[in-house]
């Protein structure tokens, strides 16, 4: 065999070993280039400070020999200033990442790897092969020795403190190889005597041959396989032509490699050819010499021999042996905890006497006063494992040993029924053994021993349960701890839901007696199934009677009243809708259990899960369908499934569109309504987007009858509430919809209130989008009049939306008609609009022709006789008035010739009510129209001039003597 030369990798590594100290200026240089980097694209963070308070928790040798890492690096990066920037890179990470030293340590190192050392390799190739090498080293072979001392010596027994074995090898192999570069510190729990380095030494040089090693070499094959095959072959043409082969999927054979699916494989000679250059690998393993005594000697003989053996007979030691062994090592110390803590080397050499030898060396130690109770524990550990019969033996002469303190297990029982399964089946099914008594042992947290079963081993825990008559079943099962409440059973469950969920399906036993079995909290197996384990808890229904299957769903928390079909809906509801259609006859279990507050599963589901009601009612028949949508909650009013179902509109809209019985009786049964609301009032409050998707998607007469759906109390319909709630979205569903536009006009409140109304008056913009978009619908909707109020929605659009209404009237003429209509006491919206909104309807008059502008002016009050528009403006806002007359001299004229029945012109009342308007009027008109209004008389003969005389004789003596004018002469 060829070895390994460890000191060429380690020496490559270039792990320094100098009393020189990184000085402080150094380090925070080198902090300062880490954080600009760390700060690429961010904002930049201090380095230097956390990382000198995360190093000042190591020993100061420890800070030592970090601070020579750091100044070879920092010396490297000097040296060869080209690769500052991928080190510092990857220097970053390490100083913000600062865990324990061995990690820090070994991080440090790795960077060191590609320093330009005076024995450092210039060659990239074998540089990354080093990398690896030295990683196979230090990672994989620590292990490796740990698993077949684990595996050889101590039978693979349990051992809840290997890290301080995994120590005492590194250690070993520091020592050795120096692979950590002598940095490692001796474990006093576990330490490396001269007997441990031997056996290190002996187990790590089987590994470090190339043979062992040749999987670390060959993956160079998979990084690098043409540059590889450029060194083996030296033939750069050749590697063209297989490079070549391998893309287009063909195979190669050559004495030095093989190629097949496009990899590369060197063979023993290419693996041979490419390591001659660089003499990695030496005949001999390197020496290092250990001392022994010749009782060291001989125990490492012993050791060896047990490591190596290839029979059984090759392992075992004589009673003799071991109790030489035994006396020669009393009282040394150093081997009172060997490999293992608190396992003596001797107390593992008792593992490996003869088979007839082991019952005699356990009661020799228990007769010793030095051995204490703690260090038998140790024995019985591993005789478990390596000599399960004989520990039976054992435990049938001494079944008090069972109860021995046992770590942290708890007792021994507990030990075996956590991490042995061989031996633990053994006592399990001997049928000489009582163990009743063990029942009651506790561990720290509480448990017995078939906790821990059921914890660990639950396919054994079916095992024992199988044997067992229903009476002890049910004593095992019911097992409870004191301090968390949870029998074995409920363990068994949490655990090991799989194998629970089997056992309970095949026996109906183990079923009928878990079912009632709960925790302190009330929660019984199937609950813990149903809420986190879902599958498990279907493999029970599935198997069991329809009779068992109902206890199981209807299995209630007597704390919280929570039955086990409500935890499946509320935890799993595709399962729970599963159930009902892969189990149907468990339907009425579902529909009638209900919570504490009277809720069903359904309910829930409905409420939170609606994509999985779709899905049910996809594969269950109408009858069904209907039966689950009026579940009711009786301590809730009642409240239906359907009900809850509209928080999920869009998944009871598919539902409505997919099942054409479902949308018949929404749409036609008072049965769905609740407290005199139907679904679709629901939905078109909250969800205008479904409700818009919904009805658009109806035939005709289907829109047309959901939108005329009326609460049974107030008789407001659905298109009422759309408009009142989601105005936009009706909208955009009217346009889409025309035939709807017409059908929703007479749909009122009983206030006599329609969706238009409600339009004009909140959203009037959105009416004015559907006017325009349908203008032949437009005068049916504007001269639409309330029921009660006899107010047309184009009076509601004069009052609330003034400007809108008068740009409506200019544009159309076609719905002047409609916007003139008069409410019940005859007010047009222009009349409105001569009250409240003057300056809207000045210019509105101002940019209509004559004809137009005179006819709003002339439109009276249908119930007032004379109430004329202008008349109206003239006495509430005379300047405005007067204002468009001097504006619009064509109005003048025409002002001139109509009056109310008693015959006043509007130039009467402003006479009367707004002389000094009058007065600017005259002033700005020619002198003879100045004269005909003046002159102008009602039919009682009293003229302008006369009335505004007897109001205002200061502005009638100003418009005379200003103008020259005498109307009275």
């Amino acid at each position: 065999a060829r070895y390994l030369d460890v000191a060429r990798v380690m020496n490559a590594m270039r792990v320094p070993r100098g009393s020189e100290e990184i000085s402080a200026p150094s380090l925070e240089a080198l902090c300062a280039d880490c954080a600009e980097y760390l700060s690429q694209g961010g904002e930049r963070k201090n380095v230097h400070t956390p990382y000198l308070s995360a190093i000042g928790a190591f020993s100061a040798q420890q800070q030592g020999n970090v601070r020579v890492l750091l100044e070879t690096i920092r010396t490297m990066m000097e040296q060869e200033p080209t690769i500052k920037a991928d080190v510092i890179a990857e220097l970053g990470n390490i100083l913000t990442d600062v865990r324990c030293f061995a990690d820090h340590y070994l991080l440090l190192q790795r960077v060191c790897l590609f320093t330009g050392n005076r024995t450092a390799p210039k060659d990239n190739l074998l540089i990354t092969l080093i990398r690896k090498l030295w990683e196979h080293l230090t990672t994989t072979l620590p292990p490796q020795i740990l698993q077949t001392l684990s595996c050889r010596l101590f039978g693979n027994c349990a051992d809840n403190m290997s890290t301080h074995a995994n120590a005492c090898i590194c250690y070993s192999l520091d020592v050795i190889y120096n692979l950590f570069g002598g940095t490692l510190i001796d474990d006093p729990n576990c330490p490396a005597s001269p007997l441990v380095l031997a056996v290190v030494r002996e187990l790590a040089a089987p590994c470090l041959t190339l043979s062992t090693t040749r999987h670390v070499v060959m993956s160079l094959c998979e990084d690098e396989p043409w540059t590889v095959l450029r060194r083996v072959l030296e033939d750069d043409d050749a590697v063209v032509q297989y490079a070549e082969q391998a893309e287009a999927g063909e195979s190669a054979a050559h004495e030095l490699f093989v190629m097949e699916g496009g990899r590369v494989r060197l063979t023993d000679a290419g693996i041979d050819k490419l390591l001659q250059p660089w003499g990695l690998y030496s005949p001999d393993p390197i020496p290092y010499d250990i001392p022994l005594d010749s009782v060291e000697q001989n125990a490492l003989t012993c050791i060896l021999r047990i490591i190596h053996c290839k029979t059984t007979d090759d392992e075992h030691l004589s009673l003799q042996a071991w109790s030489d062994i035994r006396a020669a090592f009393l009282g040394r110390t150093q081997y009172a905890n060997f490999f293992r803590m608190n396992f003596a080397l001797t107390t593992m050499l008792a593992c490996h006497v003869c088979e007839d030898d082991i019952i005699l060396t356990f009661y020799q130690c228990r007769e010793d006063s030095a051995t204490s109770a703690f260090l038998l524990t140790k024995y019985l550990n591993c005789i478990s494992f390596t000599r399960p019969y004989t520990l039976m033996s054992i435990i049938r002469e001494s079944p008090d040993i069972l109860q021995l303190p046992f770590e942290a297990y708890g007792s021994f029982i507990h030990f075996l029924a956590e991490c042995n399964h061989d031996t633990m089946a053994l006592l399990l099914h001997s049928g000489d053994l009582e163990l009743r008594s063990t029942y009651t042992l506790e561990n720290s947290l509480g448990y017995s021993w078939m906790h821990v079963l059921s914890q660990h081993k639950g396919a054994l825990l079916v095992e024992h349960l199988e044997g067992l008559d229903s009476i002890q079943m049910q004593l095992l099962l019911s097992i409870t701890n004191k301090t968390n409440g949870r029998s074995v059973s409920y363990t068994f469950a949490v655990c090991n839901p799989t194998i629970f969920a089997e056992f309970a399906a095949r026996s109906t036993t183990f079923r009928r007696l878990v079912t009632p079995v709960a925790t302190r909290e009330g929660w019984s197996a199937f609950h813990h199934l149903a809420e986190l384990h879902p599958q498990a808890f279907m493999t029970v229904l599935r198997a069991c009677s329809e009779h068992d299957g109902a206890e199981i769903l209807a299995t209630t928390n007597k704390l919280n009243k929570l039955c086990v079909c409500y935890m499946l809906a509320t935890s799993n509801a595709a399962v729970f809708c599963d159930l009902a259609v892969d189990l149907p006859a468990y339907l009425p279990q579902l529909m009638s259990l209900q919570s504490a507050e009277g809720w069903s599963g359904f309910h829930h589901i409905a409420e939170k899960h609606g994509q999985h009601i779709v899905r049910l009612f996809e594969r269950i028949d109408a009858t069904r369908r209907m039966q689950i949508l009026r579940i009711v909650n009786p301590a809730r009013a009642n409240y239906p499934v359907f009900r809850m179902l509209c928080g999920q509109p869009e998944h009871f809209a598919a539902i409505l569109l997919a099942h054409a019985e479902i949308r018949s009786w929404v749409l036609t049964s008072p049965e769905a309504y609740y407290e005199g609301w139907s679904p679709l009032h629901v939905i078109a409050e909250h969800y205008g987007d479904v409700m818009a998707g919904f009805v658009g998607a109806l035939p005709v007469d289907e829109a047309i009858q959901a939108m005329g759906l009326r609460n049974l109390n107030t008789r407001l319909p659905v298109a009422y509430m759309f408009a009142s709630k989601q105005a936009q979205k009706l909208v955009d569903l009217l346009c889409k919809r025309k035939e709807l536009v017409e059908a929703i006009i007479s749909l009122q409140t009983a206030e006599g209130w329609s969706s238009y109304h409600h339009l004009a008056e909140k959203h009037s913009s959105k009416l004015l989008a559907l006017l325009r978009t349908y203008p032949q619908y437009a005068p049916r909707i504007l001269s639409e009049r309330s029921s009660v109020t006899q107010l047309p929605v184009a009076f509601m659009l004069a009052v609330y939306a003034p400007q809108e209404f008068a740009r409506l009237y200019e544009a159309n003429v076609a719905w002047r008609q409609c916007l003139l209509l008069p409410t019940r006491e005859g007010w047009t919206g222009m009349h409105h609009l001569a009250e409240k909104h003057a300056a809207i309807l000045a210019e509105l008059l101002a940019g209509l022709p004559v004809a137009d502008a005179v006819e709003i002016l002339c439109t009276p009050n249908s119930t007032q006789s004379g109430v004329y528009v202008a008349h109206f403006l003239a006495r509430l806002d005379g300047a405005r008035l007067c204002a468009v007359i001097t504006n619009r001299p064509d109005l003048l004229a025409v002002l001139l010739t109509f009056g109310d029945p008693d015959g006043l012109t509007v130039y009467h009342v402003l006479a009367k009510f707004h002389s000094f308007a009058l007065r600017e009027l005259l002033m700005g008109v020619p002198a003879a129209s100045a004269l005909a209004i003046l002159k102008a008389a009602n039919t009682t003969g009293d003229t302008v001039a006369q009335e505004m005389m007897s109001t205002s004789p200061r502005d009638y003596s100003h418009v005379c003597s200003q103008r020259g004018l005498n109307p009275l002469s």
